[in-house]
């Protein structure tokens, strides 16, 4: 699935609500928060799916700054080597050295020479080469410790069924294990935002005319909670009409998401003939 900015979908919304952007009585304070919350309804579908590695201190690890939930933690075989990089880096540097010359005044008397002392600029070239420093091979699941933890990891997390009795606990944006020092591989399902800090959405047009008509609901729901008499039915019309919108366009985009490609329908049909084989083989 491919991923777009949501700038472009705020900048739609500003435009269309432009008279009450104008006037402050809304404003985009809240639209990531709203747009996080709408990619969330539909669980995991619509997030993307990220590696990498942890270091282990002292039975410690920070976690990404985009890590959402965890999808599997493995304990890693680390094989430590000492291969030169391809790529060499090259940086210059200014230097001056200083150059002390004799002059000819006499010993006995103050130097009156202009200047005695030499300076000369030098350019010096700096040559960098990258390490590989080590590679790793997955080795064993962890253990999810707690409740805590547990809901802090996805419905199909692999570590539901552990293959070790090591342990793993995420509080905050650490991760603490039973393991003092080492490295993990960690797959886990990310809030990715762009360089401006917009929240990157998937690229489906279902998708975004929710998020779209979840936010305008939003706005108009705020409207509605500082309206006056006069206004009331009025602001109430276009609530219910924004709440509506709201409804339709998230079936629609769970309808999309739940489409399977041809590819999951072969892992559907695959694991289904394993399922029932147990059964027919039972009854032979």
């Amino acid at each position: 699935m491919n991923y777009i900015s949501s700038e472009e979908l705020y900048a739609e919304i500003r435009e269309e609500m432009s008279s009450y952007f104008n006037t402050g009585a809304v404003d985009d304070i809240l639209f990531p928060r709203w747009t996080i919350y709408c990619i969330k309804r539909f669980k995991k579908s619509t997030m993307q799916i990220e590696a990498t590695t942890l270091d282990i201190k002292n039975y410690k690890a920070d976690l990404p700054k985009n890590f959402d939930s965890a999808r599997s933690v493995w304990s890693c075989n680390v094989n430590y080597v000492n291969v030169m990089s391809p790529q060499i880096k090259y940086h210059q540097h200014d230097i001056r050295l200083t150059e002390y010359g004799r002059c000819d005044c006499p010993p006995e008397l103050p130097c009156e020479c202009d200047p005695c002392k030499k300076d000369k600029d030098y350019q010096v070239t700096y040559k960098s080469s990258g390490e590989l420093l080590y590679s790793f091979r997955k080795s064993q699941l962890l253990t999810p410790s707690g409740v805590r933890t547990k809901n802090r990891c996805t419905d199909n997390c692999l570590n539901f069924r552990p293959t070790t009795e090591d342990t793993f606990e995420i509080d905050g944006c650490h991760l603490y294990t039973s393991i003092p020092e080492g490295k993990l591989y960690i797959e886990y399902y990310a809030e990715n935002m762009d360089e401006e800090g917009n929240v990157m959405i998937p690229d489906n047009i279902y998708v975004q005319q929710y998020i779209m008509a979840y936010i305008r609901y939003k706005l108009f729901k705020k409207l509605l909670d500082s309206t006056t008499d006069e206004s009331f039915n009025q602001m109430n019309y276009k609530y219910q009409e924004a709440k509506r919108d709201r409804n339709e366009a998230f079936i629609h985009a769970e309808i999309e998401l739940k489409k399977k490609t041809p590819h999951k329908l072969i892992e559907f049909s695959n694991r289904n003939r394993d399922r029932f084989s147990r059964v027919r083989r039972a009854y032979r």
